[in-house]
């Protein structure tokens, strides 16, 4: 009903346009028809284009929303995965089981949300940590550059501009390690 009333009124507004024009002689009775299939025309393409342009600013909108959704559960998983990884240096050793959810994390969690280098890298890193499982003389030099490459490579990943400088690691690790050394000895004596 309300539709039909709506035609109505269009089609009455529109006869009254047309007795209008011809009255006050805008239009010539002989220009108008044509003149009316032009405005139609144009009015026809305008909804058309701007049909277009609507939906095309719908999409773009919709992107925008995944992108940053994924961007944070992508965040979220990078932070976790970072804590994981540098758990893995603070005591300087690496177990059968720190490793196993490295790479548990690493298959079922990271590797969707990486670009094809970065896996290469990161696989990479990980077989180099791996070579330092449940080792009495773990390698310090490699564990760290493996650790910092990764945490690194993530970071790239999100964009966060940030990159761990190794020297400043081995210049903080110079002073710790004595303390730490000292310390892991009193233990074994006990």
């Amino acid at each position: 009903m309300k539709n039909i009333l709506t035609i109505i009124i269009a089609f009455l507004g529109l006869l009254a346009f047309c007795g209008i024009a011809v009255l006050l002689r805008v239009f010539n009775l002989s220009d108008l028809p044509a003149s009316f299939v032009g405005a139609a025309l144009g009015a026809i393409i305008t909804g058309v284009v701007t049909t277009i342009l609507l939906k095309a600013q719908s999409q773009a909108e919709e992107i925008k929303e995944r992108n940053a959704k994924v961007f944070e559960q992508k965040s979220v998983i990078f932070q976790e995965y970072i804590k994981n990884v540098w758990k893995v240096w603070e005591d300087h050793k690496v177990s059968a089981e720190e490793f196993q959810k490295l790479t548990s994390d690493y298959y079922s969690k990271l590797m969707i949300y990486l670009h094809d280098k970065s896996i290469i890298k990161i696989s990479d890193c990980l077989s180099n940590i791996g070579d330092c499982i449940d080792k009495e003389e773990v390698n310090h030099k490699i564990l760290r550059k493996n650790v910092i490459d990764i945490i690194n490579i993530l970071s790239d990943e999100v964009n966060l501009g940030g990159h761990i400088d190794i020297n400043k690691v081995i210049e903080i690790d110079a002073k710790v390690f004595p303390l730490l050394f000292k310390k892991t000895l009193i233990s074994e004596f006990k």
